[in-house]
């Protein structure tokens, strides 16, 4: 089963930013960002409070996909969970949607999906995909 976004979303689109690999804007309480065409390495940051990345394996841990707070103090966010993460052999597209005080992410085209509470002091979203395309749009919800 895959999971997406609802459709909808797209009509509230007021902006489009479009990077090559990386893209950093800040101050939009509402965004999507799609990071497609990924090979290999993948890192973004919401709101400088929340860390997503494709994590090679080591150890006796395997490939997988993150969602980890920056701050481990932060028990009002995320329900008390400062890391979350799931198996993954790769990480082919990634999709981020935020709005005030939430977000949620779908990896390879909703296979997976994370979703989180956030209460971040600044708005913003940095993501680092070398050789990805990444479109960011402004939701004016």
């Amino acid at each position: 089963m895959l999971q997406q976004p609802a459709r909808e979303i797209e009509r509230h689109y007021a902006s489009v930013r479009v990077g090559e690999g990386s893209l950093e804007v800040a101050g939009d309480t509402c965004f999507d960002v799609i990071a497609s065409g990924i090979d290999g390495a993948f890192t973004a940051t919401v709101d400088g409070e929340l860390k997503l990345a494709f994590v090679p394996a080591e150890g006796e841990l395997p490939s997988r996909f993150e969602m980890r707070f920056t701050d481990e103090g932060r028990a009002s966010a995320g329900c008390g969970r400062t890391v979350r993460w799931e198996p993954v052999d790769e990480v082919r597209n990634v999709r981020i949607v935020g709005d005030v005080s939430s977000v949620e992410v779908f990896v390879n085209d909703g296979a997976l999906v994370f979703s989180t509470r956030i209460y971040p002091e600044a708005y913003g979203v940095t993501v680092d995909a070398p050789g990805a395309s990444v479109n960011y749009h402004t939701l004016n919800i």
